[in-house]
């Protein structure tokens, strides 16, 4: 069954796209193992990621100030159910609120992710 979701790529702008909702796609768009958080200061929004992103040196994609953290490689942004715990796809509010999070907390270039995680 497809989904709406939010991809997001390293250094660049996120997007709303159509995705199975399978380990296998988010296994595919993330380039390895997942590792499910949640959107700090939202509701039912997970991203996933690369569990091995850091081991793997992946290049950074989206600081997380609530957690003195950041996301390496790439991402996708789904929503939850709670009483099912399971994966479902984004509703109008949930795709803007996380547009805005992913937006606001965009990993710009190499330096700038430098210039906050490594001096």
């Amino acid at each position: 069954m497809k989904i709406k979701a939010i991809i997001k790529q390293p250094f660049s702008r996120p997007y709303v796209a159509e995705i199975e909702n399978s380990l296998e796609s988010y296994q595919k768009i993330v380039g390895g193992r997942i590792e499910c958080i949640d959107i700090p200061n939202t509701e039912n929004i997970d991203i996933i990621l690369n569990e091995e992103g850091k081991l793997d040196n992946l290049a950074p994609n989206v600081f997380l100030p609530e957690y003195e953290d950041c996301v390496m490689g790439p991402i996708v942004v789904v929503g939850v159910n709670p009483r099912q715990g399971r994966h479902i796809g984004l509703n109008n509010k949930q795709i803007s609120d996380a547009m805005n999070y992913l937006n606001n907390n965009h990993v710009k270039s190499i330096e700038q992710f430098e210039r906050r995680f490594c001096l």
